[in-house]
């Protein structure tokens, strides 16, 4: 009768066992986002470079743990969406995962998968009526298989055998990543986990050289690293870096930063400057991709603010790995540091560039060439005279590409350059050949564009200058610029 008992039982195991596997199956592979669904499957934190698909048949979340995981499912970095600590938080993780071609079920910490192979060890472990979610088979790969130990499910003393614990494997060891702290709320362990190595992103510098290494106070675009990033096995993402400034010079001198690649092409990018602690972070709004054997450069800009500065040194330098926020690992002699440069106070020595938004008055008249703003540039010193490289304006009204192209800058009636659209950011961005102001003195500059056939007659203009990029022609220094803007709202009737 024990025997007969005992036989009923393990035949009824193995059949609910089958069960649980045949009902997670129903749970789809991770789907790509639809343009007409408003539901964000792909998210991130804005100031987290980990990215999370969330599960709406089961309220749970889990991360990719690198790009390669990320693109397998086709997806597009535009599908990302932005969401807070708070909302992200409301998303249990996903414990456990299984290729949609196998019945094996794999619990998952971090970067590591435990393949379950008992409907004991579901049950043991409280996995009875957890969710299973179906991922590729590229996915699956990308985590590294390892005992249950390992992950948590058994401390680290207990014996087990073969049949308790997952068997490692040499393929499921490969491709392996170090982007992810995702945690599982169904394991005993800690959260920690040692990475497991990707590939190399090897961190170099270059000098910087200007003359007599020195840089003036209170001026603009300072040339003060270049960094060169190469790829080594896998491709490379950077989605921010952290520059720390050294050297005995007062806090209150950053101002700003910008940065450029080797082709002297401003890369999009917003900016978090800390002075009290000496730090910049650029975060790059378009995360750098670095092919296996190719090399990206970062050459950074600085804007000082006028400081008493006289005789001080300031240096940048790149002083950790972990400031490089990357899937690969930053391998370098840290801290990277760059040129040391002295500091000079010659606010007395250069001149002074102000742009004035003046009022229209006849904006609305006509449909070519329509008159969208109309600003007085002039030099204020009468220091020295400067040339105008670049003007940005941004248009703070509803008026888009859809409704106006063809955006020309003219100077007292003479046009000196001309954009066809709007760049991304929706700004308006001349690139000019030659403009002089001499010192002391002042120009007109009108801005006008053309309708489009279709354009909204109801599409508002509100056009303000945000840059002026000009060089003093003594000394060939960026010149400090104060712009004055105010809002005058029209529409384009």
């Amino acid at each position: 009768m024990l025997k007969l008992n005992k036989k009923y039982w393990i035949r009824g195991s193995f059949l609910v066992l089958s069960l649980v596997f045949l009902l997670v199956n129903f749970l789809p592979i991770q789907p790509a986002l639809s343009k007409t669904d408003p539901k964000p499957y792909q998210v991130k934190l804005a100031n987290s470079p980990v990215i999370y698909f969330l599960h709406y048949g089961s309220h749970h979340k889990k991360a990719y743990l690198n790009s390669t995981s990320y693109l397998s499912y086709n997806h597009k970095w535009s599908d990302i969406k932005i969401i807070s600590a708070k909302e992200l938080a409301a998303w249990p993780d996903m414990n456990l995962i299984k290729a949609a071609s196998s019945p094996t079920v794999y619990y998952i910490k971090a970067n590591k998968k435990a393949r379950l192979l008992s409907r004991d060890d579901l049950e043991r472990f409280g996995f009875l009526g957890e969710p299973v979610l179906n991922v590729g088979d590229l996915d699956l790969a990308q985590y590294k298989t390892v005992s249950y130990q390992e992950v948590g499910l058994l401390p680290n003393d207990s014996k087990s055998d073969s049949s308790s614990s997952g068997a490692t494997s040499s393929a499921d060891n490969s491709n392996s990543s170090t982007n992810s702290n995702n945690s599982s709320s169904g394991s005993t362990a800690s959260s920690t986990s040692s990475a497991v190595f990707l590939g190399n992103l090897n961190v170099s510098n270059d000098l910087v050289k200007v003359t007599d290494n020195t840089l003036i106070t209170n001026t603009k675009d300072n040339l003060m690293g270049i960094f060169r990033f190469q790829a080594t096995q896998n491709t490379a993402t950077i989605t921010s870096i952290t520059f720390s400034f050294s050297g005995l010079f007062n806090s209150s001198l950053l101002s700003q930063a910008t940065a450029k690649d080797e082709n002297n092409i401003n890369y999009r990018i917003s900016t978090n400057v800390r002075a009290g602690e000496r730090q910049i972070t650029i975060n790059f709004r378009d995360p750098i991709t670095i092919d296996p054997g190719t090399e990206k450069t970062v050459k950074v800009y600085v804007d000082f603010k006028s400081c008493e500065c006289n005789n001080q040194n300031v240096r940048l330098e790149l002083k950790k790995a972990s400031d490089i926020v990357t899937n690969l690992t930053p391998n370098a002699a840290w801290p990277l540091q760059g040129t040391v440069f002295k500091m000079m106070v010659a606010d007395n020595l250069l001149g002074s560039l102000t742009i004035q938004k003046e009022s229209l008055s006849d904006a609305s008249i006509g449909n070519s060439g329509r008159l969208l703003g109309k600003f007085t540039l002039g030099e204020t010193t009468g220091r020295e005279d400067v040339v105008i490289k670049k003007i940005v304006f941004k248009n703070n009204g509803s008026a888009s590409k859809h409704d106006l192209s063809a955006f020309s800058l003219s100077n007292n009636n003479q046009m000196i350059s001309r954009i066809a659209e709007f760049d991304i950011d929706h700004n308006i961005v001349f690139n000019i050949s030659y403009l002089r102001v001499s010192r002391n003195s002042a120009t007109t500059l009108t801005v006008k564009s053309d309708l489009k056939a279709d354009y909204d007659k109801k599409a508002t203009v509100d056009l303000q200058a945000t840059e002026v990029v000009g060089t003093g022609q003594l000394y060939n220094l960026s010149i400090p610029l104060k712009i004055n803007n105010f809002n005058e709202i029209f529409t384009l009737n």
